[in-house]
C-alpha cells in the first residue's frame, strides 16, 4: 500500500504533490529497483487523494521531456477524470522541462505555472495525433485561439518567459510559490505537503526525488 510522507508545511488540509518525472509511458520504469509504471502510479496516487477528504487539491510537478502520446493521453484522462469527480483543483509545476506529452498533460490542469529557467511547448506529433493534440490545446487554454496555437504548434521549445507571454502558461514561479498559490486556488491557508511513496527512500523536502528518477 501507498504510504503517505510529509514534506512541508503543517496543518490538517493536505496538498498531494505528484510526479510527472522522466520518460511518460504505459511501460515499468527499469533501475536499481522495478517501479510501477508511471500511468498506473499516478493513477494510484489520484484514487488515494481521491478517497482522503483531508487532501483539497493535486500539486503536479512536472519535469519531463515527453513520451508516448497513449500514456500522456491516459493521464491526462485520469486527472480531468478526478477533477470532475472530486472538485478538487489541480496545479501543474514545470520544473526544468514539460514538453511534448508533458505539456500534453499539463492542459488537464487549472493553472501551469513554469519555473524560471524552464523549457516547454514542443508541441506537435506525427499523422492524426497532431489535431488531437491541438484539440487538447484549445480545449483547455481559453486565451488561445486555434489558430495561434497553431502557428505555436511546430515543434518549437520555448523559455518561461516566452511561454507565459504567448499564453502557453499562467504564471512564472518558483515551487514554494506554486504551494501556495495550490492553497489560494484550494482555499485553505495552511496545509501539509504529501507525497505518496511505498519506502523507497527519504523524501524530507519539496524537491526530493524530482531529479533521482532512473
Amino acid at each position: 500500500p501507498l504510504e503517505e510522507t510529509v514534506v512541508s508545511g503543517r496543518g490538517l488540509d493536505k496538498i498531494a504533490l505528484i510526479d510527472v518525472s522522466g520518460f511518460i509511458s504505459e511501460e515499468k520504469q527499469q533501475g536499481f529497483i522495478e517501479l510501477p509504471a508511471m500511468v498506473s502510479r499516478i493513477k494510484e496516487e489520484l484514487t488515494a487523494a481521491a478517497k482522503d477528504d483531508k487532501v483539497k487539491a493535486i500539486l503536479l510537478r512536472v519535469n519531463s521531456p515527453g513520451g508516448t502520446i497513449t500514456a500522456s493521453d491516459l493521464i491526462y484522462h485520469e486527472i480531468l477524470k478526478f477533477k470532475q469527480q472530486t472538485g478538487k483543483k489541480v496545479i501543474v509545476s514545470i520544473l526544468d522541462l514539460g514538453t511534448s506529452g508533458a505539456y500534453y498533460i499539463a492542459m488537464a490542469a487549472d493553472q501551469i505555472v513554469a519555473h524560471p529557467t524552464s523549457v516547454t511547448g514542443s508541441i506537435g506529433v506525427i499523422d492524426s495525433m497532431y489535431a488531437r493534440f491541438l484539440n487538447v490545446i484549445v480545449t483547455n487554454r481559453k486565451n488561445l485561439s486555434a489558430d495561434q496555437i497553431k502557428k505555436l504548434a511546430d515543434g518549437r521549445v520555448y523559455t518561461a518567459s516566452e511561454a507565459k507571454e504567448l499564453g502557453l502558461v499562467d504564471q512564472i514561479g518558483y515551487l514554494d510559490d506554486v504551494i501556495e498559490l495550490t492553497k489560494s486556488e484550494a482555499g485553505i491557508t495552511k496545509a501539509k505537503v504529501i507525497l505518496y511513496s511505498r519506502g523507497e527512500g527519504n523524501k524530507n523536502n519539496i524537491y526530493s526525488q524530482v531529479f533521482q528518477k532512473p
